[in-house]
């Protein structure tokens, strides 16, 4: 944890002291809807449609919230919780993990001849404590421990990744070269994704400050969600962060109905649960599609030909679904 908030307040100073580091305050999610709606005032035209995934769920809920009457046709899909990407979100992911693990581990399992990860899904979970212990240890190809837990979560969240993090897995096991690029996905960013991602996550909330607060959260999720519970939990630049410059928006019903969400049940990185409670604090305002399906970003990326359907019927149309609507994994298509 030490070494962990080490770099945490590295990494936020560096932010902090920049030639435009008093820009901090204002890099946030609130001022991103304002932005687009100057777009739209600038097009000439009286309302704008929208779709946002992931972070973008939430930047679509604050403009719908701000600018209430200014939106067409507005789809959300695999939906932040209303508070945006918080510390609460953040630790939410390890539980979001937990959930989508057993789709991976049935797939490396009915392929254990080729991956020997284990011929059962409950070998395949040992095997990744297994191996991240070893990683923990000692790093091999530019893996670490952390990196290995954060590839394996960054993979989770697509069927079509399945095969490629077997091998992954199957490579540092039996110490063989790892296939295609030997660096840990998310190890090619430029400096402008990191650099953006921590302006709005730590400009939008305020985070804990106390390294404290952070060890018990790490102690508890490390017992609840021992996947991925420890490293969710764990300290970021945020804590060593300006305040921002106003008061988060809060997501209400407030204004027409003119919102679909679209949600899988087994979501690693925005998990049902969260996206639940944003549909709760909308209300009226939407209507709500759940695809009983795993990854994360739900609409044309899954095989629920049913759901795709109701959000394209929207999209074209304007006509919402009368209710809320589950499909499970055999659905009719019309």
């Amino acid at each position: 944890m030490a070494k962990q908030a080490a770099t945490a307040q590295r990494l936020a100073t560096q932010c902090t002291t920049s030639k435009t580091a008093s820009l901090l305050p204002y890099i946030t999610t609130a001022n991103t809807a304002r932005d687009m709606d100057r777009i739209r005032a600038a097009l000439g035209v009286p309302k704008i449609s929208y779709y946002g995934e992931s972070y973008g769920t939430y930047l679509g809920a604050v403009y719908a919230t701000l600018f209430p009457h200014r939106g067409d046709r507005i789809v959300l899909d695999s939906s932040l919780p209303p508070e945006g990407y918080d510390i609460g979100y953040l630790r939410s992911q390890s539980a979001g993990f937990e959930t989508r693990f057993p789709d991976f581990a049935k797939f490396a399992a009915a392929a254990h001849h080729q991956y020997h990860l284990g011929s059962t899904p409950a070998a395949v979970r040992a095997k990744y404590f297994q191996l991240a212990a070893r990683l923990d240890d000692k790093s091999m190809q530019g893996y670490d421990g952390t990196a290995f837990r954060v590839v394996t979560a960054g993979m989770l969240r697509a069927d079509s990744d399945r095969a490629d993090l077997a091998a992954i897995w199957h490579a540092l096991d039996t110490n063989q070269p790892l296939p295609g690029p030997n660096t840990p996905r998310g190890g090619a960013y430029t400096d402008n994704y990191p650099a953006a991602y921590l302006g709005v996550i730590c400009g939008d909330s305020r985070w804990p400050t106390a390294l404290a607060t952070y060890q018990h959260n790490v102690a508890v999720d490390r017992v609840r969600h021992p996947m991925y519970g420890a490293f969710a939990a764990n300290i970021r630049p945020c804590a060593f962060w300006p305040a921002p410059a106003e008061p988060k928006v809060r997501i209400t019903d407030r204004g027409p109905s003119d919102i679909v969400m679209v949600q899988n049940t087994r979501d690693p990185a925005t998990p049902l649960s969260e996206a639940l409670r944003t549909r709760r604090a909308l209300g009226e305002r939407a209507r709500m599609v759940t695809l009983d399906q795993g990854g994360h970003v739900a609409y044309l990326t899954g095989s629920n030909a049913c759901g795709n359907d109701v959000v394209t019927d929207y999209l074209v149309t304007g006509q919402r679904p009368a209710h809320d609507t589950y499909f499970g994994r055999r659905c009719r298509r019309r």
